[in-house]
């Protein structure tokens, strides 16, 4: 902090998103303090599949190679399987990786960490107010409450967070019905999955993204849409697994023995609508600015992105060569232009698939077009 005992930037959340912030502005030379509630590794909701955006960013940080010695999954092609046991199966055109979030996030922070930034883990931001100089945030940690200035925040704190209602944004009274699990399958229950590919298998109001992020380990990570007569979520999966053939056909028959016993990691009411991109002078990336569903498998490179962004508009406005409302529209413009276009289609892609009387003639369109699927994956990255 300067000698006023101020910040230049304070970031909520040490995900992607928070901490490649915090990465980018320290070697900057901006003073940077990240503010994270867990304590590291830690494992969360996420399809854990990388792309080319993703890794292209990490190139861009000087990241990459110490990426790869993360020793990530390489996925080259893509399957969608229909509950009938239909497929439709084409190359992603470019290598893309399977990596457990917690050695991701993990790595992203102890990266920002050598960059020189302050570090509160594990602590949480329960109040942040605006004030003449900026922000006065009041953040919760194992030795009591401790007061913070900053002249800017960048929230990164994920999907939700009691900070949302603390700001008043708009969605928090919103219920969606849709919920998302995540778990680690050990691949000797599934020794017929292809190592270097990644699936989406569909049922009745549910689709379950599945793809290898290390040697031993299977992510499987599924989104339903919950009604008050549905089973609990393990037992939704247990049925997607009885009911899609396919999907059946990649694990040993003693899988149900050991799902119970895994441990999960969900969010409930999931929302994957339009959220401001700035509250009260807030930047707010990754899943905090808007949740892409997770089929197009673009979460995580949004997250690098939207902080990319995000960074921009902080440097601009702490160089003066912004000001505080400038720097808010510059960033909400770029937001828009970059990421509205795939996460339109991304949504319509999730409606579809998750109705039973849309999905199969979408199989037909895609089996009869055989560029559509493409164009979809494409189009769910900002590539077309």
């Amino acid at each position: 902090m300067d000698s006023a005992g101020i910040y230049e930037v304070a970031v909520v959340g040490g995900g992607p998103a928070g901490s490649s912030a915090a990465f980018r502005l320290a070697r900057q030379g901006f003073n940077v303090c990240l503010i994270e509630k867990k304590t590291f590794p830690r494992e969360t909701l996420c399809g854990e599949f990388i792309s080319r955006e993703a890794t292209e960013i990490l190139n861009s940080l000087g990241l990459f190679k110490k990426f790869l010695m993360l020793h990530p999954n390489p996925i080259h092609s893509f399957s969608f399987i229909l509950s009938d046991g239909r497929k439709l199966k084409t190359s992603l055109n470019f290598t893309g990786y399977g990596l457990k979030r917690g050695s991701l996030d993990n790595f992203l922070l102890k990266s920002a960490i050598k960059e020189g930034i302050d570090l509160l883990q594990p602590a949480s931001a329960k109040e942040i107010s605006q004030t003449s100089q900026g922000y006065a945030l009041s953040v919760l940690t194992p030795k009591g409450t401790l007061k913070l200035l900053a002249k800017n925040v960048i929230a990164a704190y994920g999907r939700q967070s009691p900070l949302d209602r603390e700001l008043k944004r708009d969605f928090t009274g919103i219920k969606t019905r849709l919920n998302g699990l995540k778990l680690h399958v050990p691949c000797q229950f599934a020794p017929n999955f292809p190592e270097d590919e990644i699936h989406i298998y569909v049922g009745k109001g549910i689709y379950c993204g599945v793809n290898r992020v290390d040697r031993q380990t299977l992510t499987v990570c599924f989104l339903e849409d919950r009604t008050d007569y549905e089973p609990p979520p393990r037992v939704r999966l247990k049925e997607l697994i009885s009911m899609n053939r396919s999907f059946k056909e990649i694990f040993s028959p003693d899988i149900f023995t050991i799902l119970d016993s895994l441990p999960v990691y969900g969010t409930g009411n999931i929302y994957f609508g339009k959220r401001n991109c700035v509250e009260n002078g807030i930047f707010m990336a990754g899943d905090a600015a808007r949740v892409i569903a997770p089929l197009s498998g673009d979460g995580i490179a949004m997250a690098l992105q939207s902080a990319e962004l995000a960074c921009e508009a902080v440097s601009q406005k702490l160089q003066n060569k912004l000001g505080e409302k400038d720097a808010e529209n510059f960033y909400t413009h770029n937001y828009r232009k970059l990421f509205s276009p795939r996460l339109r289609t991304a949504l319509l892609l999730q409606k579809t698939i998750l109705k039973p009387d849309l999905s199969k003639p979408a199989y037909f369109a895609a089996k009869m077009f055989p560029g559509l699927l493409s164009y979809f994956i494409n189009s769910t990255r900002g590539i077309i």
